[in-house]
């Protein structure tokens, strides 16, 4: 119940590259419904931090705005997630994945405070939702 109450708290940020796809996933195949997702390429873009969406991943994310190399395989990332028990590298994967995305989530709204976007935002959510749409 935790997860599942996590995952449904819409005050709570759910941020990522895909991760709409990801919640209608979780939504889909075990009824976790998923709320307040951000999607960190669309943010990144609205900010001014990249143009295009070609190339706007997690892993360049966090090389633009954490200045760290997430390593992400083909192998890894293809695996097989739908095993019953994960590898600890998936479960690693999955953790990092998670917590870069709020690690860049929070860089992104600091850069832009800095740069004077969205400065009447008093919250991490007031910004996102002052410049892209939160599903």
């Amino acid at each position: 119940p935790a997860l599942k109450n996590l995952l449904a708290d819409v005050t709570i940020l759910k941020a990522g590259v895909g991760v709409a796809k990801d919640a209608a996933l979780l939504e889909a195949e075990w009824r976790l419904p998923c709320r307040s997702t951000v999607e960190l390429s669309s943010l990144a873009q609205a900010v001014g931090l990249v143009h295009g969406r070609h190339g706007v991943g997690l892993a360049s994310l966090a090389r633009l705005m954490l200045q760290r190399d997430l390593r992400k395989t083909k192998s890894l990332r293809c695996g097989d997630w739908r095993s019953p028990v994960l590898s600890v590298e998936q479960i690693e994967y999955a953790a990092l994945d998670a917590v870069a995305g709020q690690k860049i989530l929070a860089a992104v709204w600091q850069d832009g405070r800095r740069r004077g976007i969205s400065t009447h935002a008093s919250s991490v959510l007031e910004f996102c939702e002052s410049l892209i749409k939160i599903d």
